[in-house]
């Protein structure tokens, strides 16, 4: 590999966390390097051993920079202006793709070791709201990237850059006049330049799952969300949720038991921020206990998995790598299958009914999902 830095220049190192790996950077130019610093503030950690992700940023001109990761060029030719934004950029990437725990694509804040998780698609307004959470007083955890425990009693910050576009900004009366990069599609905020953020691996217990929906020009709106239609949708807003599998299940299963759930319509920051402490304030203890015949509940079919949560079922298809939601008369249904002895002949011919049953309602596409 050629040494593309200018000749003289010494090369900064510094290691940060991401997601449960450790991040480490070297850089060739000290305004870069404390950009760096400022941004993954809350994410700095003592330079010792291998990292897990090896970032190099390298000048090859006054303005032009190159980044590798693990040696591999990423980009060769990075305007001084977008090296923060591409070394984010490829943090993220990097730290979802290979972090060893589950992975969802939500914000999160908390308040006094409660958080609120934040999901949904891209451009439902996570990033606003909880920079809105976190202007309003409650510790900022991330913005786009949350890892669950193995039980999931706990997620992990990750006090990662706040990412906003120029609507967002104007929302949160942030000014976009910084550096030079008032025409960038998006900008970067240090954490801890709104408020509060909690150091990387930070641990909280979750307790409102949100799914946020950005309507301009309405009033708030608050409705809930049912237990298995809040862990599909943790699940669908995962990146890791198929790799992880059976595992991935019981972890939104947990989720969606333990937390309260809301989707909240909003065309005012303001309103959102008022509903969503509301019902965090408003949560205290776990909803929907795991059911007491959980033995009963494992079906018979090698590649399922089954969760049951409230009056509906989630099952996991591993061979087909596919997640179903049954409604509550078909998760009846397979109750009164499984309850069956497995060596009842009845039973199995009514199991058998009823995973063809499946099979069909899959085939015509009236399965939840």
């Amino acid at each position: 590999m050629t040494d593309t830095r200018r000749p003289g220049a010494a090369r900064l190192s510094a290691e940060y966390s991401s997601l449960g790996l450790r991040i480490r950077i070297r850089c060739d130019d000290a305004e870069i390097s404390r950009g760096l610093d400022d941004l993954y503030g809350a994410c700095r950690r003592p330079t010792h051993g291998t990292p897990d992700i090896d970032l190099e940023i390298a000048s090859s001109d006054p303005n032009g920079f190159e980044l590798r990761a693990d040696g591999e060029l990423v980009h060769g030719d990075i305007h001084r202006h977008e090296v923060l934004a591409w070394c984010a950029w490829s943090i993220n990437n990097l730290a979802t793709e290979r972090s060893p725990h589950l992975v969802l694509h939500a914000a999160a804040a908390a308040r006094d070791g409660r958080s609120v998780i934040l999901t949904g698609p891209s451009g439902s307004g996570k990033s606003t709201l909880v920079g809105a959470l976190v202007l309003a007083g409650m510790s900022y955890l991330t913005d786009d990237s949350v890892a669950v425990d193995g039980d999931a009693t706990q997620i992990y910050s990750n006090p990662k850059p706040i990412a906003l576009d120029r609507d967002s900004c104007r929302a949160l009366s942030l000014t976009t006049e910084r550096d030079g990069r008032a025409h960038a599609e998006k900008l970067l905020f240090a954490p801890r330049s709104l408020g509060v953020a909690l150091d990387a691996e930070c641990r909280c217990t979750p307790a409102l799952i949100v799914r946020p929906r950005f309507r301009p020009g309405r009033g708030t709106a608050v409705a809930p969300l049912a237990p298995a239609e809040a862990a599909e949708l943790l699940a669908d807003q995962s990146f890791n949720f198929a790799a992880d599998g059976s595992a991935g299940l019981r972890a939104v299963a947990a989720l969606g038991r333990s937390c309260a759930a809301i989707v909240v319509e909003y065309g005012d920051v303001a309103g959102a921020v008022d509903a969503i402490t509301s019902a965090l304030a408003a949560h205290t203890s776990p909803r929907v206990p795991l059911p007491s015949n959980v033995a009963m509940l494992r079906p018979t079919h090698p590649d399922l998995d089954v969760e049951i949560l409230g009056e509906e079922a989630l099952i996991w298809h591993r061979g087909a790598r596919e997640l179903h939601r049954l409604s509550p008369a078909a998760t009846a249904i397979w109750l009164a299958a499984q309850s069956s002895s497995a060596n009842d002949v009845l039973g199995k011919d009514a199991l058998a009914d009823v995973e063809a049953c499946i099979d069909e309602l899959k085939a015509r596409g009236l399965l939840g999902s």
